[in-house]
């Protein structure tokens, strides 16, 4: 396999992003930028060579990842506002979308995505070590598209909660637990309730 160099150009950078929507005129790439605060978009350039990152808008915060839903809205976890922030079509300002359940503040989203339906899962880690094996407090959580609600899925029970992926119909999400080392299975009931089992466990540190 042959590297290639796309871009360059922020500060640790994580939580790639496709915006597929038509809304920026292009399949525009999009990253975090969690060392200066920023979104960052993929300008590929003309010449045939590595693009640049340019800043689309910052957060003021710590983001850690972001997805985009439908309608081309930005939704960004953050770190440092201990909030999932949310930017909508043509505006400039990040807005707060949940950042408590049950007026406990969150420890610092992790990681975000969408369903087809367009509800909102998203793991609640805080940086390492604010929920490790000692403190399994790390929860994963979801926003309803119908009624805007929000849910856990698991409350406060999981070491480091990371990546979060789910199913086209979100009937099946997985979540890595990193300090556990393994991934879990969340299977929603025809009650709308989700059942957790451990997909896989890794061997190894």
């Amino acid at each position: 396999m042959t590297w290639e160099l796309v871009a360059t150009g922020g500060n640790q950078l994580g939580g790639l992003a496709l915006d597929n929507t038509g809304q920026s005129n292009d399949l525009a790439l999009h990253v975090v930028s969690s060392g200066t605060g920023e979104i960052m978009k993929l300008d590929p350039g003309d010449d045939g060579g590595p693009g640049k990152l340019v800043k689309r808008s910052p957060t003021g915060g710590f983001p850690n990842s972001m997805a985009f839903d439908q309608a081309g809205a930005l939704f960004v976890a953050d770190f440092a506002h201990k909030s999932i922030v949310s930017q909508p079509v043509d505006e400039t300002e990040f807005q707060v979308l949940v950042g408590d359940y049950e007026g406990m503040q969150f420890y610092g989203p992790n990681s975000l995505c969408f369903d087809s339906n367009g509800t909102l899962f998203f793991t609640d880690s805080g940086p390492m070590g604010d929920t490790s094996l000692a403190t399994p407090k790390g929860s994963v959580f979801c926003v309803s598209h119908e009624d805007q609600l929000l849910k856990p899925l698991a409350l406060h029970c999981l070491a480091h909660p990371s990546g979060i992926v789910t199913s086209h119909d979100g009937n099946f999400v997985f979540v890595s637990e990193t300090m556990a080392n393994r991934v879990l299975r969340f299977v929603k009931r025809p009650n709308g309730v989700f059942h957790c089992s451990v997909y896989h466990q890794f061997s190894g540190g």
